[in-house]
């Protein structure tokens, strides 16, 4: 089989392993079977190995497919494999062969999701079922959701409301009331903006780093979804996705279970200028973060170039009314935002604080009051002040 050139009949085998995967192992959305053969189209391959990499990346959702896929390839591609194989033993290269004990390309069993310990660099698509809330959550949830209702800011809405001493002077009910009275001004009226919700925007890393971290972060964002008037939620990891649909459902456990079938990259890599950038290149997203309450869940361990991470987290900054960063890292007495992600973004953060438990979450959110009150982009200031005090 040819890699390189694809024809008639290489089209058509293409076409059926699609089939026979679908059939076999999962059924293959058509989505993913228009990524899979695009990307066949796009990408130069040289062997049967970066044919088998397309393959994984487009058609496998779940790491438990793995086995199944891999014995379904070998033998689907069977001569080309064992062809491929021989050539790579039989002819000299022009770029010498890796030696024993060298580090060489990586094999399909060195990929995995995260383990929640570590960042991966992997974009495995992967589903993810969250066990339901216990009661202690359950508890907290309901708590962080009426403690939104009251501490979420505000601010002037656009729309005018009547008010007897205080506003603009309403002319045209003035002009109205005079007539009413044969022409003569007998007092004054005003209209002023009622206030109203900011917007709150959530960001929601839900990467490999975070495994253990991400069922509170979801039902943190299902308390404040249901608590305040305008919030917004997106989650990321090796790509961006808007989850407020899937929140407005009013039991919790309903709500994050069905999360399942809307988020794909659950558990795998991170890339959080990325997943910026995305959110800042689309115009109607764009629109969500200006002045609203920007909050962002998640560790900073970036995988991709901390500089985009930088330039991206800074725009938002400039959008949003406040721009504070929540970190299960800072649950760790000795942590320190060292990282060159996190160096670089600290001086657009109004706060950088804990999200090591639902709890310490919700306290958060109580203390927002209080960040109301102070100064913009303190978060840099606070943490040289606690690392001078530690």
């Amino acid at each position: 089989m040819s890699v390189t050139e694809p024809g008639v009949e290489s089209e058509a085998l293409l076409t059926g392993f699609v089939d026979v995967v679908s059939g076999e192992i999962a059924p293959v959305l058509p989505a993913r079977r228009v990524d899979f053969l695009r990307a066949v189209t796009l990408t130069p391959m040289h062997e049967l190995n970066d044919l088998y990499w397309l393959a994984r990346l487009t058609l496998v959702t779940d790491v438990a497919q793995l086995p199944d896929f891999d014995a379904l390839f070998k033998a689907w591609f069977a001569a080309g494999w064992l062809e491929a194989e021989t050539v790579a033993d039989d002819q000299e290269s022009e770029t010498e062969q890796p030696h024993k004990g060298e580090s060489q390309a990586s094999s399909p069993q060195e990929v995995s999701e995260g383990t929640g310990e570590a960042a991966s660099i992997d974009e495995l698509l992967n589903r993810r079922l969250v066990e339901g809330a216990s009661d202690e959550q359950r508890e907290i949830w309901l708590r962080t959701m009426r403690v939104a209702q009251r501490v979420l800011p505000r601010g002037r809405g656009r729309r005018r409301v009547r008010d007897r001493h205080a506003g603009e002077i309403a002319v045209r009910d003035v002009m109205a009331e005079a007539q009413r009275m044969g022409g003569e001004i007998v007092r004054l009226r005003y209209r002023r903006r009622a206030p109203r919700q900011r917007r709150v925007l959530l960001l929601l890393d839900i990467s490999g780093s975070l495994k253990s971290h991400s069922p509170d972060f979801l039902r943190f964002a299902h308390a404040l979804v249901h608590g305040g008037e305008r919030v917004e939620v997106f989650t990321f990891g090796t790509r961006l996705t808007r989850i407020t649909p899937a929140l407005r459902h009013p039991d919790v456990d309903a709500a994050v279970e069905s999360l399942s079938d809307v988020i794909a990259d659950f558990d795998g890599g991170t890339r959080i200028g990325e997943a910026f950038a995305t959110f800042l290149g689309n115009g109607r997203y764009l629109s969500l973060a200006r002045g609203a309450l920007v909050m962002v869940l998640s560790d900073g361990l970036e995988l991709g170039h901390p500089a985009q991470m930088v330039e991206t987290t800074e725009r938002l900054a400039r959008l949003a009314h406040r721009l504070v960063w929540l970190t299960p890292l800072a649950g760790d007495r000795d942590y320190r935002p060292v990282t060159r992600g996190m160096v670089g973004i600290l001086g657009s953060l109004d706060r950088l604080g804990n999200a090591d438990s639902s709890r310490l979450l919700l306290r958060e959110l109580e203390r927002l009051p209080e960040l109301e009150r102070q100064p913009r982009r303190q978060a840099g200031a606070a943490w040289t002040k606690r690392r001078r005090g530690a």
